[in-house]
């Protein structure tokens, strides 16, 4: 209990002293974090409307363009799961 009690002081006392660029970098990577959520959904129902049309035998162009796009999609996650790896990484050293 001891050690629970000491942790939350130490954590407090530190939440307290964090610099304006810290918080302002949390909040940053929170605000992206929830960006990168909704991204991931989107391609997730777009993979979901995809194999819904090949199902129901879509037209060809209709199918490449829903494939167009779900690669797009796979693209655009790929590429904020990269920057929000370099944005913790960015957080984690302004917030030493």
């Amino acid at each position: 209990m001891r050690w629970f009690v000491i942790s939350a002081i130490l954590f407090a006392s530190s939440a307290s002293a964090q610099t304006p660029e810290c918080k302002a970098a949390k909040k940053e990577y929170v605000e992206r974090e929830g960006q990168l959520t909704t991204l991931k959904q989107a391609r997730k129902d777009m993979r979901e409307v995809l194999v819904a049309a090949k199902k129901g035998r879509a037209h060809s162009r209709a199918l490449d363009a829903l494939e167009k796009a779900d690669d797009a999609m796979e693209d655009a996650v790929k590429r904020a799961t990269s920057e929000q790896a370099q944005r913790d990484k960015l957080t984690k050293e302004i917030c030493k």
